[in-house]
């Protein structure tokens, strides 16, 4: 099987676990190539698969994403997932392997390509998330919202990350700033 398949597959894959086609992986893919217009097949897998596991087990969303256990397990068990998945879909091992560990630290990175899928999983989040996260401030306090913005915004590596996640940050946060407003009047 060509490994570009195995892309397409996962795609499939993935859009099947949640049931549609999520705005946030196809941008996490996007601006990974924005990013790194050669980035390998793995890194490119990476950034659509990075979120499985939330499709996969019981999501704590109470912990707001912010607590180390529930980050580590969503990373752990989202890069077992994808590997079993391109291993049953006929990838060899080192192939599977290099896309599990590029799944497994995509919240915290570390190597470049690690790093990669963790910027383009940031930009992805505040380009299509952040501002569908400001109605959490009614649920969560605005200070602990803000503490998911600025940690997503805190963890981009790059330069040019960070420039093109600028202006979707700042809309965020002026948006929540307006809600924690109409929340308290």
């Amino acid at each position: 099987m060509e490994n570009k398949d195995l892309l397409n597959k996962t795609i499939d894959y993935v859009d099947g676990l949640f049931g549609t086609k999520d705005r946030h992986f196809v941008r996490a893919l996007h601006w990974v190539l924005e990013l790194d217009p050669r980035a390998s097949l793995q890194v490119q897998i990476a950034a659509y698969a990075h979120d499985v596991e939330r499709a996969l087990y019981d999501y704590n969303w109470g912990a707001f994403l912010m607590d180390e256990k529930v980050l580590k397990d969503h990373q752990e068990n989202g890069a077992k997932a994808i590997y079993d998945f391109l291993i049953k879909e006929g990838a060899d091992k080192g192939f599977a392997s290099e896309v599990k560990s590029l799944i497994a630290k995509h919240e915290v990175g570390g190597t470049y390509e690690q790093n990669l899928v963790k910027d383009a999983d940031s930009i992805s989040y505040f380009e299509t998330n952040a501002l569908k996260h400001v109605a959490w401030a009614e649920k969560f306090s605005e200070k602990e919202v803000r503490a998911k913005y600025d940690w997503m915004w805190d963890r981009l590596t790059f330069d040019r990350s960070r420039d093109l996640a600028r202006l979707f940050y700042e809309q965020a946060v002026a948006k929540l700033k307006e809600k924690a407003k109409e929340l308290h009047s």
